[in-house]
């Protein structure tokens, strides 16, 4: 079997696990990321977690391809073109018949001359010591060799440096990203807060600390105050459960919400917050009316997640994989709580991660015919328009006019926070994050001038703010944990990673 037939056969093997509830979502993905395989041109592929298929690392992004097998399995062919003279080729062989007699003739003969002049500098000098006169044997020749040797150049070095001259670049070729989770440690993000600024403090406030602004930055309005109230998930280690938090941003209050509860979603009115319950009595999306904290259970499915709310505020779209296939597949109601799959030319749409704008459209993620990405369709899932063109490219959050999402990626090889327009297709998507953490869980405060997200580039996962176009980011309050976490009691296939979170900002 040829190694990519076996890295194909190894990802079946993990899908096949997935499905059966023997890995979760984020083992799985550690798992396939692995499996990575090198062309006889260097270039780098690997396996799509959702698709099965392969990429090639191009120009800084993953382009879906068909990998060729090496000529020589197990050999790069630099080896074969760098002094192989092992190789098939007649004429090589012939030149190893000859080549080395000569060379051990030429040992043999150096191993004379050096002997004897060894012995004519132990006689010519009796009282020296034999560590003296090998030092004398071995003496290099005070005339510059013919042919000197090339510097050795290591790997390691980046550049090199000749006085008076500006130091030279040694290229290098750059490893493609993975989709690995990186350590919580922030590296040159300028607007990154102390790790002091976000110590916790007996009563939290939601008044914006400054940050470290440079000499250049000086002239930045100063940022207004917020006000509204967020709504965030925390994982609790010792309970093994997710709670949702109240945050009043003008007095800094906070308050549990409503436990064993995450993914949290506000209508367009603020009057009801629908969620993911993971109370075991209770599991599936339920719906709370703020004013008078009675709640319904709107959807008994337990693999049901996500929720997004219509501009109505009555309706809501959901992801569920709760057919038999566990295929993920887009649901909304539309009858009271009565809920269908979505549907385009009779068929189901495989979509997960839905979003309802203003305009009455939804924004999913699907990968038909393997052109993955972020989509946006009417609501009876006609017009289909692809927004984006990345495998995981996720976790949509529309503007309140509806005409900007902002979205999650690790195109880059690490989770960042990106924004496009929501009109047509082909538009460039704007990055507005950008350091070696974790960022997420994004957001839009009610009049659309914010955008609150979760991070842990400080070491400890916190709410930043930042403009919609990632300028003035700073740091609001710790969150108190991590935003998702192993839940006792429910089965790994329904548990996902911290990317299907979300946070709501409201009234």
């Amino acid at each position: 079997m040829s190694e990519i037939s076996e890295l194909e056969k190894s990802y079946q093997q993990l899908h096949d696990q997935l499905l059966r509830g023997e890995l979760d979502e984020e083992e799985f993905k550690t798992q396939v990321e692995r499996l990575r395989y090198e062309d006889d041109r260097g270039q780098q592929w690997k396996i799509g977690w959702y698709t099965g298929k392969w990429y090639r690392y191009d120009q800084g992004q993953w382009v879906q391809g068909t990998p060729t097998e090496r000529k020589s399995p197990g050999r790069l062919p630099s080896e074969e073109r760098e002094g192989d003279i092992t190789g098939p080729q007649p004429g090589r062989r012939s030149v190893v018949r000859w080549l080395v007699p000569a060379l051990i003739a030429l040992l043999l003969l150096a191993s004379v001359v050096l002997i004897i002049g060894w012995n004519a500098d132990w006689w010519a000098t009796p009282t020296a010591s034999p560590t003296e006169a090998v030092a004398i044997a071995i003496r290099p020749s005070p005339l510059p060799p013919t042919n000197p040797p090339a510097p050795t150049v290591t790997p390691a070095a980046t550049a090199t440096s000749t006085p008076g001259r500006q130091p030279q670049a040694t290229p290098s070729r750059t490893p493609p990203p993975t989709a690995t989770r990186p350590l919580p440690t922030a590296t040159g993000a300028a607007t990154v807060m102390p790790t002091a600024a976000l110590q916790p403090s007996p009563g939290p406030t939601a008044t914006l600390q400054p940050s470290p602004t440079p000499p250049a930055q000086a002239s930045l309005s100063p940022t207004p105050s917020l006000t509204g109230h967020l709504f965030f998930p925390v994982y609790d280690a010792k309970r093994q459960t997710v709670d949702i938090y109240r945050f009043d941003l003008s007095s800094g209050q906070r308050e549990r919400l409503i436990e064993q509860a995450s993914q949290p979603a506000l209508s367009p009115n603020g009057e009801r917050l629908a969620y993911r319950s993971w109370n075991r009595a209770q599991r599936g999306i339920l719906v709370r009316e703020l004013g008078d904290g009675h709640t319904w259970v709107w959807i008994n499915f337990a693999e049901a997640a996500r929720p997004s709310w219509s501009p109505d505020s009555q309706k809501i779209v959901f992801p569920s994989q709760q057919e038999p296939d566990r295929q993920w597949r887009v649901y909304r109601t539309v009858l009271g709580l009565e809920f269908d799959r979505v549907r385009r030319h009779g068929s189901d749409i495989l979509g997960r991660v839905p979003v309802w704008l203003a305009d009455n459209r939804i924004v999913y993620w699907e990968c038909p015919l393997n052109r993955c990405g972020l989509y946006v369709m009417r609501v009876d899932g006609t017009q289909p328009i692809q927004l984006t063109t990345e495998e995981h490219d996720t976790a949509p959050a529309a503007s309140p006019d509806g005409r900007q999402i902002a979205f999650l990626t690790d195109r880059d090889g690490n989770w960042e926070i990106y924004v496009i327009g929501t009109g047509a297709a082909g538009q460039t998507p704007q990055r507005l994050t950008r350091n070696n953490a974790r960022d997420g869980l994004v957001t839009w405060s009610p009049d659309g001038r914010w955008l609150a997200f979760a991070s842990d580039r400080s070491g400890r996962w916190a709410v930043w703010v930042m403009r919609p176009d990632g300028s003035d980011q700073r740091p609001l309050f710790e969150l108190g944990g991590a935003p998702q976490g192993e839940i006792a009691y429910v089965p790994s296939h329904e548990e996902h990673d911290w990317t299907w979170e979300t946070m709501a900002w409201g009234p």
